[in-house]
C-alpha cells in the first residue's frame, strides 16, 4: 500500500529538538503501516537545525518524481534517509535525476 502526498510542493522542517523522523503514518484499520510513500508534486525538501532527526521515513520506498531541491543542514543524528531498506546489494533509487 502507497500513501501519496497529492499536493506537497515545499516541505520545510526547521529547527526542532525533539522531532525524530519527519513522516510518520498510523497503521490502517487492518494492521498494515504503509511501506511506500510519494511526493508527486514536492519541489523542494528542506531539513534544517533539527539535532535529533534521525530519519526521514521508516518505511522502505520515497518517490519524489520532480524534486530540484534537497537541502540537509545542521542535522547531526540524521543516519539515514528511509530506514526499513534491508537489500544491501542494491541500493534504491529515491530520486530522479535529470539534467536540462
Amino acid at each position: 500500500m502507497a500513501k501519496s502526498f497529492m499536493h506537497v510542493r515545499t516541505l520545510r522542517v526547521i529547527c526542532s529538538e525533539l522531532l525524530k523522523e519527519v513522516v510518520v503514518i498510523e497503521e490502517s484499520g487492518d494492521g498494515i503501516r504503509s511501506q511506500n510513500i510519494c511526493f508527486p508534486a514536492l519541489k523542494s525538501l528542506e531539513l534544517v537545525k533539527l539535532q535529533n532527526l534521525e530519519k526521514f521515513w521508516a518505511g522502505d520506498h520515497i518517490e519524489c518524481p520532480i524534486l530540484e531541491t534537497l537541502r540537509i543542514n545542521s542535522c547531526s543524528q540524521l543516519s539515514t534517509f528511509i530506514s526499513n531498506y534491508t537489500d544491501e546489494a542494491v541500493q534504491p533509487v529515491l530520486f530522479s535525476i535529470t539534467r536540462r
